[in-house]
């Protein structure tokens, strides 16, 4: 009697290889789909009797792709580290011409002998040279101030004062932590690098996250590691010189420094000139439409990497505008706008307003600032 197994079990083992195969050849073609590239002719899905199944050929399948996934991871972290230092390099190259600077924080503490960590909100306010204010909660538990020659930490609910001298060579755990807020932010990289070790670099939604660690060793038995976001968005916002009664722009969505962005403004209701425009029936001014897009404008104009700020910018003219709707308490304005051309102290902007998809406004603005004196 003849037996069958060992038969049996080769075509198992072919039928194995088989499927392994057709796996392998339709993840090759799923990639060139997402890659835009055609398919070699070297692999088919032809029917087995077309085609002579070959080991070597599957092994070579295997090794392509292993090495395409890892081009394509490669790929990702560096251009993950490389958005990094290019919003880092922007980011610091804003750094002197910002005299004051705030920020909402989250601490954070681990305790032994709790499973949970516990973590409070707070807020800092610094403005050069050297004044701060750091509070803990809300309401403030915990307050920092700094003095002529002292910080003053101040605990509200207890009506309690510490003193901790800032002059001369103290040493001590708050003196270093602290000496870091008293000295501003750092302006570059060299200087974050002096006073924390980089421990990493994370890029999401245009926001770059550094998590550092103090390299004073007391400073680190008070702050181990801290981590700054620091926002390219918000601090775009702050190049808005009106004052918050004439800001029609409350946030930015997007943003190409230099050359475009989108922003929205909500129509609260409660403006001051919605009253007189109309009474019964506020309508948002059509003007303000302009300036609201004008602001815009000069915020991506004014963040442009290779080009400093100008001084006193503002719309001089207008041209092709046309208001083609209203927008009425809680409407929200949806802004966009692009840079189309600068000639020195010039820049040229075509923008759009629109509110729920509807078009309200469009048309081209002129900006302009002071001439720059330091010129030839």
């Amino acid at each position: 009697m003849v037996s069958l197994r060992p038969h049996l079990a080769r075509v198992a083992a072919d039928e194995r290889r088989r499927a392994s195969y057709r796996r392998i050849c339709n993840t090759y073609y799923t990639f060139c789909d997402l890659l835009a590239c055609p398919p070699s002719n070297a692999i088919s899905l032809a029917p087995w009797g077309k085609r002579v199944y070959d080991r070597a050929h599957e092994m070579t399948l295997r090794r392509f792709f292993l090495v395409l996934l890892l081009g394509l991871v490669l790929a990702q972290t560096v251009a993950s580290a490389t958005e990094a230092s290019s919003l880092l390099a922007s980011w610091f190259a804003r750094q002197p011409n910002i005299q004051t600077w705030s920020a909402d924080f989250i601490q954070t503490r681990t305790l032994k002998s709790l499973t949970q960590p516990l973590t409070a909100t707070g807020h800092v306010w610094f403005a050069e040279p050297n004044h701060f204010r750091w509070e803990l909660g809300h309401p403030p538990r915990t307050i920092a101030l700094r003095a002529t020659n002292e910080l003053l930490v101040i605990y509200p609910l207890l009506k309690r004062v510490e003193r901790f001298p800032l002059t001369g060579n103290q040493t001590g755990q708050w003196r270093d932590a602290l000496a870091l807020l008293e000295a501003g932010f750092p302006r570059s990289q060299a200087d974050i690098e002096s006073r924390f070790r980089i421990l990493s670099q994370t890029v999401s939604n245009q926001i770059c996250e550094l998590s550092l660690q103090p390299r004073s060793t007391s400073a680190r038995q008070m702050m181990p590691l801290l981590k700054i976001a620091p926002d390219p968005l918000a601090t775009a916002l702050r190049h808005l010189p009106h004052g918050p009664e004439f800001r029609f722009l409350d946030r930015l969505l997007s943003l190409d420094p230099g050359k475009s962005g989108s922003g929205e403004y909500t129509v609260r209701g409660d403006e001051p000139f919605l009253r007189g425009h109309f009474p019964g029936q506020p309508v948002f001014p059509g003007v303000l439409l302009v300036e609201a897009a004008a602001q815009l404008a000069g915020v991506i104009a004014q963040t442009d990497p290779e080009i400093p700020p100008l001084p006193g910018l503002k719309l001089t003219a207008l041209r092709a505008v046309k208001i083609l709707g209203a927008a009425k308490p809680g409407d929200v304005l949806r802004l966009e706008a692009r840079i189309t051309g600068r000639l020195a102290n010039l820049v040229q902007a075509r923008a759009t307003v629109t509110v729920n998809g509807r078009v309200v406004l469009q048309g081209e603005l002129t900006l302009s600032g002071q001439p720059d004196s330091t010129a030839a």
